[in-house]
């Protein structure tokens, strides 16, 4: 299956040099946590992930055409 990472904030330090996003090949069955791997994400990084305009967990299944959005948490006020 094919999906497309966005990267906001700090999390663009991830993005291969010069790109905007990444799309990726994933076998079946994969899910938030194999895309976080696959674009070095650490599981004890701090992030807020997003797929297809809805909050994601780390178990969440993934499908062929997903977009899933990464975020730094960000405090102020």
């Amino acid at each position: 299956m094919q999906v497309r990472v966005l990267f906001f904030g700090e999390m663009r330090r991830h993005l291969p040099r010069g790109q905007e996003q990444v799309e990726l090949a994933l076998p079946d069955g994969a899910t938030v946590a194999d895309v976080l791997a696959a674009v070095g994400v650490k599981p004890e990084d701090e992030r807020i992930v997003g797929c297809n305009g809805s909050l994601a967990r780390d178990d969440t299944p993934l499908h062929d055409g997903d977009e899933v959005s990464l975020y730094h948490p960000m405090g102020g006020g």
